[in-house]
């Protein structure tokens, strides 16, 4: 499953405030990823890209092994923490989950 920016929010990146709970807070953001997990299988490839969120932060992740893809420039920020609050490191490259 490929997921191309349908779990960011426009003003985040636009103003990115400190806290994203008023607009997209974290929370949605885990509940989406655990309900596509459901559609997985052992072996099966879940694409993010264009967060404003880490899916290694989430509790979701543990079922899943990052899949290394060299080169890869890191993502477009900003990105939120499960506090909802902005993380002062833009440098977030993984992207590409294999569910084990």
């Amino acid at each position: 499953m490929f997921c191309l920016s349908v779990l960011r929010h426009g003003d985040l990146d636009a103003w990115r405030p400190d806290r994203c709970t008023l607009l997209l807070p974290f929370a949605r953001f885990a509940a989406a990823v655990d309900a596509l997990d459901a559609c997985f299988r052992p072996g099966g490839l879940l694409i993010l890209w264009g967060c404003n969120f880490r899916f290694t932060d989430t509790v979701t992740s543990m079922r899943y092994r990052t899949i290394a893809t060299p080169g890869a420039k890191p993502q477009p920020g900003p990105f939120y923490g499960p506090d909802d609050r902005l993380l002062s490191d833009d440098n977030y490259a993984a992207f590409v989950f294999m569910k084990r």
